[in-house]
């Protein structure tokens, strides 16, 4: 049920962005049930653009792209993360599957 309340709340544009504490108020809910909500939403192919503003419908393919950018460079900076993370237990003599 509160995936389809985000769903109703949220509307297209980042000008009309909601903040997780916005939500979080609106539906009774903590912030990380929220964003849980939204990623499942957004793994079931809903497109839920997110910014510094908050969390969208998108109005445009410029919007999504944007999206897609942001999450692509994140991406990016996780797989450096996990590298260093890998090297280190590497050199401890362990293997990352252990």
């Amino acid at each position: 049920m509160a995936a389809l309340d985000i769903m109703s709340i949220l509307s297209e544009g980042e000008e009309n962005a909601v903040k997780v504490r916005q939500l979080s108020k609106i539906l009774n809910m903590n912030g990380r049930d929220i964003t849980i909500c939204i990623n499942a939403l957004r793994r079931n192919g809903e497109v839920i653009c997110s910014s510094h503003q908050g969390y969208f419908l998108p109005s445009t393919v410029d919007d999504v792209k944007r999206f897609y950018r942001q999450m692509t460079s994140r991406q990016r900076e996780i797989e450096k993360a996990k590298q260093s993370a890998k090297r280190y237990i590497e050199a401890h003599g362990e293997t990352v599957d252990s």
